[in-house]
């Protein structure tokens, strides 16, 4: 006889409904059982229509803004805005019950857990990158001592960021790892035999903390066997483009990409470049960025730094190499070693993909999820943690790590 599985009904509150550039943040929430979206603003793609944007019935909102930029001639940086929180967190408050009763509200990013705090279901909290740097804010870190003390549950994506959720003072039993989902039947897996000149391909923000200057002087000290893709834009754009110009480095700049796109990228590459670093503003990638994952996913061996949690997905000498922040010297090594050595690179494509599948198998994470809802409508999270530790070194007493 077949059991029943109960129906949980899931508010998903995101500051920004993003599915163009937070594809993996839209995976995520196709996962979860019965969604609807509660966001501020979205970008330009088509209406979702699990979609209940704030500012369709409160206008203001949009005129304050127009407002404010033409006035300032920049964009209201709404989302820091703290004026706005208080405000903010009602509008949701009062968002979420009139769409009705929901069995869980589900909180992407701490910032956007501290404005679903009053929302009237059980609140699981999300972090994920920029909101474990808002933490060196003292007003921030007050705040999210309020979201630990509101939450049932608090997501973290792997070991290390899971352990910074705890230096930040949310109790280790309440903290909970949920590697994001990744569609495998979509990527081509295929082992890398190296070509002559090697491709190497960067994927990423134009920010500090993606260390684009190290890929780009490695790529120019590693000579000319070596090539360089970057896809990706940002206002740094300019200053990148000449930094490469003045390394004499020949670069394909091909700008954002749609996220099909940046998987077929992915098949044409020999390797992946992800030299994440900590930037001078405090700001790291948190977890772990998913072109990594479906890098390896694809096949591709992965160059990268001993950052946040990419040395949890990159098995350094098995699945890549790993190296030192701010290092081009190393990077640069690092791409000679590899390229010295072909024959080792389907291995690493091999067990780089079986790792990832292990994890990050989209097939599986619909049934994490709702694991993780239902322990946070059952009442208080379990009592007993379990310890957690990656090979990024850290580890810590946490609750059930739902991998």
């Amino acid at each position: 006889m077949l059991a029943l599985v109960r129906s949980v009904r899931t508010l998903h509150s995101v500051f920004a409904w993003l599915p163009l550039t937070q594809p993996w943040l839209a995976r995520l929430v196709a996962d979860a059982p019965e969604p609807r979206i509660l966001a501020l603003v979205r970008d330009g793609a088509p209406r979702d229509p699990r979609l209940v944007a704030l500012t369709d019935g409160i206008p203001v909102v949009g005129l304050l803004g127009a407002a404010y930029q033409h006035l300032a001639g920049r964009a209201w940086p709404l989302r820091g805005d703290r004026r706005f929180g208080a405000v903010y967190a009602r509008l949701v408050a009062a968002a979420a019950r009139d769409l009705g009763p929901h069995d869980v509200v589900h909180a992407h990013f701490g910032d956007q857990g501290y404005r679903s705090r009053l929302v009237r279901a059980p609140l699981v909290v999300s972090f994920y990158g920029h909101d474990y740097t808002l933490a060196r804010d003292p007003w921030w870190a007050a705040a999210y001592r309020e979201v630990f003390a509101a939450a049932r549950l608090v997501v973290a994506e792997a070991p290390h960021a899971a352990s910074r959720l705890c230096d930040l003072g949310c109790p280790p039993a309440k903290v909970r790892i949920h590697p994001l989902g990744v569609d495998f039947a979509r990527i081509n897996f295929r082992p890398r035999f190296p070509r002559m000149p090697i491709e190497v391909l960067f994927v990423g923000r134009f920010e500090d903390k993606k260390g684009l200057p190290d890929a780009l002087e490695a790529v120019a000290r590693a000579g000319p066997g070596f090539r360089l893709t970057v896809i990706g834009d940002g206002p740094a754009a300019p200053a990148l483009k000449a930094h490469a110009a003045r390394l004499g480095l020949d670069v394909a700049w091909r700008g954002l990409l749609p996220h099909q796109a940046v998987r077929e990228a992915l098949d044409r590459a020999d390797l992946l470049i992800a030299p994440s670093r900590t930037a001078a503003s405090g700001d790291t990638e948190g977890g772990l960025p998913i072109v990594v994952v479906e890098a390896l996913a694809a096949g591709l061996p992965v160059l990268a730094t001993r950052h946040a949690d990419l040395p949890w997905a990159v098995e350094d000498g098995r699945t890549g190499r790993l190296v030192p922040e701010r290092d081009p010297a190393a990077l640069a090594a690092a791409l000679q070693g590899m390229a010295a050595h072909p024959e080792r690179w389907p291995i690493m494509g091999a067990l780089g993909r079986a790792a990832v599948l292990a994890r990050h198998d989209a097939r599986r994470q619909p049934g994490r999820l709702r694991a993780l809802y239902e322990e946070a409508t059952a009442g208080k999270p379990c009592a007993t943690p379990t310890t957690t530790s990656g090979r990024s070194g850290n580890s810590g007493t946490l609750g059930n790590t739902n991998v």
